[in-house]
């Protein structure tokens, strides 16, 4: 029989899609009639989701820490060795299933194909056992960890897999649906969720594997780019200090990304912090020379030079004149 995921009960995978892009509305009128918008955790947000599922669903994390639940309950993986890096891959592959000859380059590159495959062999038993020690995964096809049919294999099959990775892609893809309509709330509520679900780089603990390469910088880069858009948006409305607090995140990521040391500049020099506005351009202009061998651009500079003039006084002689 084919592999394929079943979604059984009255809510699928489009109808849960729909429920969180209905919850920034929901957020957006609590926001009215509250005066504050409800604090709510990426961990909870991704639980209240699942538990609105008929069925034991597995919730998986990537980003950051890796780790898996059932309807709220954690898997305690350990070591683990291959059989979790077995469980990262084929959960890397969401919903999709899995060629044998992938994962066994992917996890065994050097190694020839029949000794390989033995190893896979043995990873798959000792996922299963890692499961079925714990109650197994009870609410899949066949209480099944990891399904097989001619050469394809699929995590939790006759579940609907949910991983942070497939929230946070919606909630950045509504945000810039929101963004390009000229809805601000919705696109910053959109924003903020994605932000909250990122809680580190994809497989973080892994960076060092060359198949989670390529992913993670997507992702990174996602994520660079959605704080950067947040942080725009949040000075168009006057929120100075939501907007620094965006470009620090960016700045532990990437310590030479000049927009974000603009913003900052901008920022301090609106709230009338010429100190900080002066050592943030400092800081830029080392790190900039230190890793480029270049100095800001004229944008920068204007930039400091503006909030030097908006926090009040007269410009040092050495920042007037710089580069």
């Amino acid at each position: 029989m084919a592999l394929q995921r079943s979604t059984p009960g009255p809510l699928d995978e489009q109808r849960l899609r729909e429920a969180l892009a209905q919850l920034d509305g929901m957020q957006r009128a609590l926001t009215t009639l509250l005066g504050r918008s409800p604090a709510q955790d990426a961990g909870e947000a991704l639980r209240a989701a699942i538990a609105e599922l008929p069925e034991a669903r597995p919730a998986i994390r990537l980003l950051g820490t890796f780790t898996v639940e059932f309807n709220g309950r954690p898997i305690t993986l350990g070591a683990g060795g291959k059989s979790v890096a077995v469980l990262k891959f084929l959960a890397a592959s969401g919903t999709q299933t899995v060629p044998r000859d992938r994962i066994l380059e992917a996890l065994w590159p050097e190694v020839p194909a029949s000794v390989a495959a033995s190893r896979l062999r043995s990873a798959l038993h000792a996922l299963r056992r890692i499961f079925s020690e714990q109650g197994g995964a009870r609410g899949t096809r066949g209480g099944e960890v990891v399904a097989y049919d001619h050469g394809q294999y699929l995590l939790f099959p006759g579940t609907l897999l949910v991983t942070d990775v497939d929230l946070f892609e919606d909630a950045w893809a509504q945000g810039q649906a929101s963004d390009r309509a000229g809805d601000r709330d919705l696109a910053v509520a959109a924003y903020e969720r994605a932000e909250r679900l990122y809680r580190g780089d994809f497989l973080e603990q892994d960076e060092y594997l060359d198949w989670t390469s390529v992913r993670r910088e997507q992702l990174r880069d996602a994520y660079l780019t959605l704080l950067a858009r947040l942080a725009h948006l949040y000075v168009e409305s006057g929120e100075d200090l939501a907007a620094i607090s965006c470009c620090h995140k960016i700045l532990r990521r990437d310590d030479c990304n000049e927009e974000a040391y603009r913003l900052l500049i901008e920022a301090h020099g609106r709230r009338g912090d010429r100190n900080a506005a002066s050592r943030w351009y400092d800081i830029c202009e080392r790190e900039l020379v230190r890793a480029l061998g270049m100095p800001p651009s004229v944008a920068t500079r204007s930039a400091r030079d503006a909030a030097l003039r908006a926090a009040g006084g007269t410009e040092p002689a050495r920042l007037a004149t710089a580069g």
